[in-house]
């Protein structure tokens, strides 16, 4: 963390202020070193009120899909969870919803980072963090699915005919999926 320079201005009329340990004198205003995260731009949260948002990197993700029916059209629905565990009951998975752009049966979709609640709204406690996504209505044929996270992108498959999913992932580290056959 960096520190950048932030003005005290002494409205209190005090003739000086203690600091971490130093003491400044202050007339009009002084410049301090505050550290800040120049990452995010943010400043350090004193109080624990402040959401941090927590890196993913080498962690890996199990995708459990599961069916979603109704009378028109089906899809799948996917809880995504962490294999790391995280600190706070309430932390949550930062990604996006699987996006088909134009139709063309190419479904995309990332992870980005996990949501830590500021520690005066952390539930106490550590486990996997989750999240969830859907590939909603697909239609019978081929889709090709891509996930995208810290920086590496996972390809593969999904056949669905009347009455079945078939999904085709080469994977077993990064991104995996508990099951690669659903039938209704």
């Amino acid at each position: 963390m960096e520190k950048t320079l932030a003005t005290l201005v002494d409205s209190l009329h005090q003739d000086s202020i203690d600091v971490s340990d130093t003491t400044i004198i202050t007339k009009d205003s002084v410049d301090i070193p505050v550290p800040i995260d120049s990452a995010n731009n943010t400043f350090p949260d004193t109080v624990g009120t402040n959401n941090l948002h927590v890196s993913i990197s080498g962690d890996e993700f199990t995708f459990i899909p599961s069916i979603v029916d109704s009378a028109s059209s089906s899809g799948l629905l996917i809880r995504i969870i962490s294999a790391k565990i995280y600190p706070c009951l309430n932390s949550r998975l930062n990604n996006s919803a699987f996006h088909s752009y134009a139709n063309d049966r190419n479904f995309q979709m990332h992870i980005y980072d996990i949501t830590q609640p500021g520690a005066k709204y952390c539930e106490e406690g550590e486990e996997r963090v989750s999240g969830s996504t859907s590939i909603y209505p697909l239609d019978d044929g081929v889709s090709n699915l891509e996930v995208s996270v810290n920086g590496v992108t996972y390809k593969g498959t999904v056949t669905k005919t009347s009455n079945s999913y078939e999904i085709k992932w080469p994977y077993t580290t990064g991104i995996k999926f508990s099951q690669l056959i659903l039938t209704k």
